[in-house]
């Protein structure tokens, strides 16, 4: 339904009208839910991340950095050598 100007809601009957007041109260009620669950989520979210700078936590619980891989050296006697 396509959302009627003002000069066409004063043709309306009165049944009409609260017809359509009745449809829209009824979509209220979900969306007005909705916005608090969200509003809730967005402060949760908001909040900082529990680390040993903001919290009582050891420093060993905090997320590392994005390091990059530690090279692995080869394992045993290096090439060449000559076990006695």
């Amino acid at each position: 339904m396509e959302r009627p100007n003002r000069a066409q809601l004063e043709q309306w009957t009165k049944a009409e009208l609260i017809e359509l007041v009745e449809r829209l109260f009824g979509q209220l009620d979900p969306l007005q839910t909705a916005v608090k669950q969200l509003r809730t989520e967005v402060e949760q979210l908001k909040q900082p991340v529990a680390t040993s700078r903001n919290s009582s936590l050891p420093p060993a619980r905090d997320q590392k950095a994005n390091t990059p891989p530690r090279r692995h050296k080869p394992r045993g006697a290096r090439p060449g050598h000559v076990r006695m």
